[in-house]
This record gives C-alpha cells, structure tokens and sequence, in this order.
C-alpha cells in the first residue's frame, strides 16, 4: 500500500503488511537493532536495522505495529528535494 500524505507535508506513506501471528514484545523491543536472527538458516538478523537506518539517512521514518492478526510497517518518505540533498553532496 503506497499513499501521499499531503496533509501531513510533502511525503509518501509505504505500508507492509502480513497475516502472520504477530511479533512477541522481545524481538519488537529491538526490533530495528542488529541481533541474533529468531530465524535460523542464512538470516543474519540485520535487515531492518540497515532498512532503519537507510530510511532515517532519507529523512525519513519507520514504525511497526502488530497484534496477533499481523504485523505492520510504516515507511514515510519526504518528497521534497531539500530533506535529503546532503545524500546527493
């Protein structure tokens, strides 16, 4: 699901979303940190540290909120040129 929020400011809303059971409050505590992966296998357990930290290098932010329906993300994004000229520089 992708929206422009004009009403808040220039900027875009990103939503990501699943059906799963949710996230338990000890993994989302640290949730946009790098840590040990609950996923075993090849997961590193660093993808939404480094999805946090390019998100916030746009000027930008990420939240998650989820129940035992599922988990969602919310990405929002400027769109104005200036919020992120110090990337192009």
């Amino acid at each position: 699901f992708m929206e422009n929020q004009s009403d808040a400011g220039q900027g875009i809303l990103i939503q990501v979303s699943d059906t799963g059971p949710g996230i338990p409050d000890s993994v989302l505590s640290k949730i946009f940190t790098p840590v040990e992966t609950t996923k075993g296998g090849k997961h590193s357990g660093i993808g939404l540290s480094i999805s946090h930290d390019l998100i916030k290098g746009l000027c930008g932010s990420i939240a998650c909120r989820t129940s035992s329906a599922g988990t969602s993300f919310d990405i929002r994004l400027p769109i104005q040129a200036s919020s992120h000229a110090a990337l192009i520089n």
